[in-house]
Formats: C-alpha cells, sequence, structure tokens
C-alpha cells in the first residue's frame, strides 16, 4: 500500500473515498461537504466517539464515499481512540472495495497526528492471508494520501513501526507446523539486513553451557532447541537486555492441555517474537541504543522422552528446581536465559513471556502486568511513559517477597508452580526474580495482549504485535 501525503483540500481528492475524523465540535471540512449536498449527508448525525458514518456523496465531489469518524469530545480523545477509529473506517473503505482513500488530518491536535493515523491505517489494515488459495478475493486498498501537515520523517517512522508489528503478527500467527525452531532462526537472521548481528546456539551448545531449562522442556519434542543472540550495538553504555520466550507450541507436556486450553497455543512464542520485532524496528529506525536480544526457542511436546512431574532440573545458573508441573514449562526456559543475560554486563532486563492464564484474569486484553522489585521503580515507570505514548498499555503489579518465597523448593532450590494456586501470575514472576542477581529488571506478561480472540479495532483477531511500538518509544527516551 503506498501512502502520500498531498496539500490542499482533502474535498478535491481524486480517489475513490476519502475519511473524515471529526470531534463533536463543528468541522470546517465536514460543514463544506455537507453544504455542498444540501445539507442531505449527515441529517443530524453526531460524531459521538467510536461512531462512524459511511455515506455516498452524492456526485458532489469525485470520491463517491465518504466515512465519517466521530471522536467525541477533543478533550476526552486520545490516540488509542485515533488509531483505532482511523483503523475502522479504513476497513469500511476496504469493504466498499475501494482502492484509493483519501484521509484528512486535522491540524494542531497533538494526538491526532501522523503517527497515530498511519498506525491505525497500517496496523487496521493487516489480514494474514498466507493459505488462503483464492487470493483474488483478497480485497486490498493501494493508495492512501494523507492531507496533513506532516514530514517524511513521521511517516518513515510510523510506516517502520508498522511493519515491525506486523512482522510480529506474521510470525506469531503462523502455523505450528512450520513454525520450527530453524524458522524462528530464520525470521532472527532476516534481521541481518538492517545491522542486527546474529548467533545461534544450537543443541550441541545448550549442552556444552549446561541450559538444563530449554534442554528439559524440549525433550519430549523431535524439533532442536536453540538460543537465538541477537546484537544490535549502535550506542554508548551497557546494553539493555531484551528477554523473549519463544516456546513455538505448547501442549503442557505430561501434564497435557485440555482441547480449548491447547487450540491457538501457536502464539506461545510472541514474546520471542515481540524482541524480535522490537530489534527490527529499533534498527531500521537507527536509534542510537545497545540491545542485545535472547530468544530461547523449543516446543513443548509430548513424547515418551518428555520431562516429567517430580523431574529436578539444573539450570543454566546452577539452582535446582523441581518440576511440579510440565505445564509452567516457560518460566523454565526463561531461567535460563535471563542467568546469561545476567553475563551480558547489561544495564537492565526486560523480559516479554506470555506466561500465564493469571494475567489475563487479572488485566484481561487491555493491558498487560508489568512486575519488577521495589528497586527498580524507575524502570517500571519508564515503560509506564512509553506504554503512555504508544498505547501499548502495561500496568505495574505487585511483586512481594512472599510470592518470591512461595517458588522455593522443598527438596530442590525452587519449584516451579507455587503450592496455592494464588496469584499465579505474581509468583510466577517471583520464580523468574531469582535468576536476575542484582541487575535491573522487569517482567512483562503479554499473555492478554499479544493475541485476540476478536477484532478490536487496529487489532484484529489473532496476533496483536504487542510491544514493538512500546520498545520503540522506550529506546527513543534513552537516546
Amino acid at each position: 500500500m503506498k501512502i502520500i501525503v498531498k496539500k490542499g483540500d482533502v474535498l478535491s481528492y481524486d480517489g475513490d473515498a476519502i475519511i473524515i475524523p471529526v470531534f463533536e465540535q463543528k468541522s470546517g471540512v465536514l460543514d463544506a461537504l455537507d453544504k455542498a449536498c444540501n445539507n442531505a449527508l449527515v441529517q443530524g448525525w453526531k460524531a459521538e466517539s467510536g461512531k462512524l458514518l459511511c455515506t455516498k456523496t452524492l456526485g458532489v465531489i469525485t470520491p463517491k464515499h465518504v466515512v465519517i469518524v466521530g471522536l467525541g469530545a477533543r478533550d476526552k480523545a486520545d490516540s488509542s481512540l485515533v488509531k483505532n477509529m482511523i483503523a475502522k473506517a479504513a476497513q469500511q473503505c476496504r469493504s466498499l472495495d475501494v482502492k484509493r482513500v483519501g484521509v484528512y488530518v486535522e491540524p494542531g491536535v497533538e494526538y491526532l497526528n501522523a503517527t497515530a493515523v498511519v498506525l491505525g491505517l497500517e496496523l487496521g489494515l493487516y489480514e494474514y492471508g498466507m493459505y488462503k488459495t483464492d487470493k483474488s478475493k483478497i480485497k486490498r486498498i493501494e493508495e492512501i494520501a494523507l492531507y496533513a501537515k506532516v514530514g517524511d520523517k513521521d511517516i518513515k517512522e510510523a510506516r517502520c513501526i508498522a511493519r515491525a508489528t506486523n512482522f510480529v503478527k506474521d510470525l506469531v500467527n503462523t502455523p505450528p507446523l512450520q513454525k520450527t525452531t530453524m524458522v524462528m532462526e530464520q525470521w532472527a537472521r532476516s534481521l541481518t539486513a538492517s545491522g542486527v548481528d546474529v548467533q545461534v546456539w544450537n543443541k550441541k551448545e545448550l549442552e556444552k553451557h549446561k541450559m538444563g531449562g530449554i534442554l528439559a522442556v524440549s525433550r519430549g519434542a523431535s524439533d532442536p532447541p536453540k538460543l537465538l543472540i541477537l546484537k544490535y550495538l549502535k550506542g554508548k553504555g551497557k546494553p539493555t537486555v531484551l528477554v523473549g520466550k519463544g516456546i513455538t507450541f505448547d501442549t503442557g507436556g505430561l501434564n497435557i492441555k485440555t482441547g480449548p486450553h491447547m487450540k491457538t497455543m501457536k502464539m506461545d512464542m510472541a514474546g520471542a517474537a515481540t524482541v524480535l520485532g522490537a530489534l527490527k524496528a529499533i534498527s531500521e529506525l537507527g536509534l542510537r541504543v545497545n540491545i542485545i536480544g535472547l530468544v530461547p526457542t523449543c516446543e513443548n511436546a509430548v513424547s515418551k522422552d518428555s520431562y516429567h512431574p517430580d523431574d529436578i532440573v539444573t539450570t543454566y545458573s546452577g539452582k535446582t528446581v523441581e518440576i511440579v508441573n510440565t505445564d509452567a514449562e516457560g518460566r523454565i526456559i526463561l531461567a535460563d536465559a535471563l542467568s546469561y543475560a545476567c553475563q551480558c554486563k547489561p544495564k537492565q532486563i526486560i523480559d516479554f513471556a506470555t506466561l500465564t492464564g493469571a494475567m489475563l484474569v487479572a488485566l484481561g486484553h487491555e493491558a498487560a502486568g508489568v512486575f519488577a522489585k521495589k528497586k527498580d521503580r524507575s524502570l517500571v515507570d519508564a515503560l509506564v511513559d512509553a506504554a503512555e505514548i504508544s498505547t501499548d498499555r502495561v500496568w505495574p503489579m505487585p511483586l512481594y517477597d512472599e510470592y518470591i518465597e512461595a517458588m522455593k523448593g522443598d527438596i530442590s532450590d525452587l519449584k516451579n508452580l507455587a503450592d496455592a494456586r494464588w496469584a499465579g501470575s505474581a509468583t510466577a514472576a517471583g520464580f523468574l526474580s531469582n535468576f536476575v542477581e542484582e541487575n535491573a529488571w522487569a517482567h512483562l506478561d503479554i499473555a492478554g495482549t499479544a493475541y485476540f480472540d476478536k477484532s478490536v479495532g487496529y487489532r484484529q483477531k489473532g496476533a496483536t504485535g504487542f510491544g514493538v511500538h512500546l520498545m520503540v518509544e522506550f529506546f527513543k527516551n534513552m537516546q
């Protein structure tokens, strides 16, 4: 899809449709169009927040269709609403099978900007059509003309974030049969084109370095485990290490999931995809920062070789873990990666993981939980600030000593599941805290935000690409 910037009046656009976002207050552009249509266009419609009006232009202007986007009160709208509504308007245009669309962006409104509009368009029009055999039935918009006061740099940045976000969606949406650890490696190696160095530890290297967590979880799978190590070092000072859980499919292991809970488990590597997508966006934007990405990846499968409940696993750190439940496998592979992250002499460590269903219970699809020790409050604050700009929402969650204590083992150093069923997300974070030493660290549980069971605005059913824009804003603030 081509995006161009045009000057002049959107009503003079010679394409197929126009999109006009409006507030409850009067809009000069809309009033002019309505007057040209003898006041028959709007007919009492009010620009309430979340409302769309799609109507024909009665031949008054060249575009046959106009989609009017209601943003409500000017002082209550925000960039999240803009992205959602622009996405819905673009989806409406696509359903009409139009090819060229003009979009009016009212000047002087901070959150109604090119970034929000372009992201709404690019993300809202995303489709995962890889396995549709009749491509002729897929409707696509070919041109977007932005009538906005905006520079090329802003458009480039927004499109870069959108491409990386859709990169994550494509990877997460890939079916498990086609998403082996080798495929994960190939997607990681594609980032070398923008200056990311990629190293891979295969099974032999994992055995050599005694990464017992990754090796244990992967035992039941025919697909060999890997640790992907990505380096983007373009700044000054110590690197930030990003760690992403990369379970390519999660059956639950011998503690096997029931059918409804196993469906969609192709998305259990969304944390890994987020790390790759963030590095893609940041490297293509050329941010002057130092980042190391770590992606432990394997499948949690069922076979005669699967690891068992009651097993004792010795992790890369040397700490031993009793396996209470094989379906709490993500934290086991993250333990090895987090311990390795400590050897990178990091400024800070941030991990992303679809770790617990309890996170979905706590916050739903609206926000990811961010856990950290009290001493790392400044890191949490920086993530919250980036979330406000990106609208990849995060919410600080407690990590009390009691949650850490609950993961102490009876016959080993630790256990991978607490005795009580309560506070599952917090005790999981408590487990991970044992592997970061004294480094600044934040854990983002993205179980609720990484994958949707229905479309909501610019986030369609399936993978959302959550976390890419969050990381871009986080690292922009670090420069």
